[in-house]
């Protein structure tokens, strides 16, 4: 487990690093004032980058940091990964392959002034032909990074041969448990203790006190209290009358929203194809497509993400200075 010491850490090693490229290489820790910025460079591409509600909910962990070139016309994200290397999402945009080009050799400039090796990730897959055309580049990606992307009109429906399973499991969980679905409002009575409730509960039921790294409650908590400024949206699904579910949601741009947490007090079954059934009908009704991010190589999560028969996948690409 990696405690507040290791974060503590891993930010202030980061924090020396950019003090060391300075000046006009200057960055800023990721937080709801960079919403303007954030949204100026939202990616048509879905996949570049992250929603802003999720790049702000793991800013802290992750030691997520961004520029904005107002020259070249772009934003660097920088992040720390658990290896505790530098890493760079592409700029984030609609660029021309020359423009893309110039992009990379000036972030891979600061990289050298770091003392850091250069890497990039969340690329599409247009960007990785972009990066593949330039020298001493490798570009790969791994299957269990893949997104996961939905039709939002195809969640609400339960029709056809191959929802037969979900349709019984929704159906019998709706017989069993009056169910109803009301938005995340942080300024209404009640709201935030309904989902600190939900959150405890889930952990409590996980056997777990503390994630340490990356730790879900906490960057749950710190989101629905601050729901407007992260540009996010959520429901909490009420059953029998109390609160026992919850799922937020970030605008990703381009017609799409992502997922970046389910919560639930119990395990019935059903529930989390009820909760997402009830939620897009309320919180996005008018999305095209609802992106559920990666299943990390977890079997029993990419069980589920296949059971809701994805729109497609996407691949994320990732790409390094050869050696």
């Amino acid at each position: 487990m990696l405690d507040d010491a290791y974060y503590k850490e891993r930010q202030a090693r980061f924090q020396r690093i950019l003090e060391r490229i300075g000046g006009r290489y200057a960055f800023e820790l990721i937080s709801p004032e960079h919403g303007d910025i954030w949204t100026r460079y939202q990616p048509e591409t879905t996949v570049s980058g992250r929603s802003f509600l999720s790049a702000c909910a793991y800013a802290l962990e992750d030691v997520m940091y961004c520029r904005e070139d107002a020259e070249l016309g772009y934003l660097t994200v920088l992040l720390m990964e658990s290896d505790n290397h530098l890493l760079a999402f592409p700029p984030m945009g609609a660029y021309e392959p020359e423009r893309f080009a110039a992009v990379i050799r000036r972030m891979r400039h600061m990289f050298g002034l770091a003392g850091e090796p250069f890497r990039l990730a969340y690329m599409s897959e247009r960007e990785a032909e972009w990066v593949r055309a330039l020298p001493d580049f490798t570009v790969w990606t791994d299957p269990g990074e893949n997104d996961y992307v939905y039709c939002v009109s195809e969640l609400t429906r339960f029709d056809g041969p191959e929802n037969a399973n979900r349709r019984m499991n929704h159906s019998r969980f709706l017989r069993r448990h009056r169910a109803e679905t009301r938005r995340i409002e942080p300024g209404r009575g009640g709201c935030l203790e309904d989902c600190a409730g939900i959150i405890e509960a889930w952990c409590t039921g996980r056997g777990c006190d503390s994630c340490g790294f990356r730790c879900p409650r906490d960057t749950a908590l710190r989101t629905v209290r601050d729901l407007d400024r992260f540009r996010a949206s959520g429901g909490i699904m009420y059953a029998d009358g109390e609160p026992e579910a919850l799922m937020l949601l970030g605008d990703m741009g381009g017609g799409m929203t992502d997922m970046l947490n389910i919560f639930a007090r119990h395990r019935y079954s059903g529930l989390s194809y009820a909760l997402i059934d009830q939620v897009c009908r309320l919180c996005i009704p008018d999305t095209r497509y609802l992106n559920f991010e990666e299943d990390m190589g977890i079997p029993n999560l990419r069980r589920f993400k296949e059971s809701l028969h994805p729109a497609f996948t996407l691949p994320k690409y990732r790409a390094c200075v050869t050696v």
